[in-house]
Order: structure tokens, then sequence, then C-alpha cells
């Protein structure tokens, strides 16, 4: 039988609680310092100091401030370690998503110009886009062909990937 370590979810449940509060509690306090800074005339004062935005630093050193202490408090309560292995697993989703996007053109490129590597063969006709020509090379990433005109066109096996193409007989 699983046991539930009552300890651990009143730790995480505090965490949870404690993070939630503190990014509500940030906001609230950047947007409050910034409506009274709005209203203060010291403003210029600031601004001759050298701070160009005086409102918007104060407002997110508020903000910033109360993070400090929702960090403190997890230190406090001993939630801390807690929280780093939240973050942690929250971090090793994110990798594991970016690679999962990085891959997938790379893996469906290779795919696709695996499978048009064996279809397509020089001497072949092809139209693709409204271009249309005789297949000159077949290349890793790209093929070459001859247009009507005698022009040579470039075409990359990833356009083809993503526009039909038909092998024709020559005209």
């Amino acid at each position: 039988m699983l046991e539930l370590n009552l300890e651990l979810i009143d730790k995480t449940a505090a965490a949870t609680i404690l993070i939630f509060a503190g990014a509500i509690l940030g906001e609230y306090a950047h947007r409050l310092t910034k409506r009274i800074l709005q209203n203060i005339k010291y403003i210029q004062r600031l601004r001759e100091l050298g701070i160009n935005k005086p409102i918007t630093t104060v407002s997110n050193l508020s903000r910033f401030a109360v993070y400090i202490f929702i960090l403190f408090l997890l230190i406090k309560l001993d939630i801390v370690e807690l929280f780093i292995d939240f973050l942690m697993v929250l971090l090793l989703i994110a990798i594991a998503f970016s690679l999962l996007f990085v891959t997938k053109d790379i893996t469906a490129s290779l795919y696709y110009s695996s499978k048009i590597k064996q279809k397509l063969k020089p001497g072949q006709y092809i139209k693709v886009s409204g271009l249309e020509g005789t297949i000159n090379k077949v290349h890793l990433d790209e093929i070459r062909i001859t247009t009507k005109d005698n022009n040579v066109a470039i075409i990359s096996k990833e356009f083809l990937a993503k526009h039909k193409f038909k092998i024709l007989q020559k005209q």
C-alpha cells in the first residue's frame, strides 16, 4: 500500500500557496507603487539624478522586494528544497519540450528527404508549384532541374516536402 507523507503534502501546499500569493502580491505592489509615484511631485528630482524611468524602476523594485520576502519565507519554513526540486522538474520538462520542437522539423526534413531521393531520379520530368523541368542532379538537400527555357533551377527538398509535385512524361 502507498503511504502518504503528510508533511511533504503540507509543505507542497504551503509552497504553492506562497508562490502564488507572492506572484499576486508582487504584481499588486508593482501597480500600487506605480500609481503612488505618478502622483508624487519628486519624480522630476529622480530624473535629475539620472534615473530615466523612475516610476518603472521603483515599482519594479517593490515587486522584487515582495519576491525576495516570499523566498525568505520559503527558506524559513524549510520549503526551499522542495521548491528547488519543483523548479528543476519544470526546467527538465521545458528542456524536453524545446528539444521536441527543435527536432520536429529536422526529423521531418530527413524523413522526406530520404523519401524524395528514392522517388526522384535524374532524367525525370517534374512539375512543382508552376515550375517544371528535367531533373539534372539529386543532391542530399536539393535537386537541380533544367526548365523548358534552359534555365537551371535549384529546389530544396524541404520545399518539395511542403508542396505537391508530379513526375510527368517529358513533354
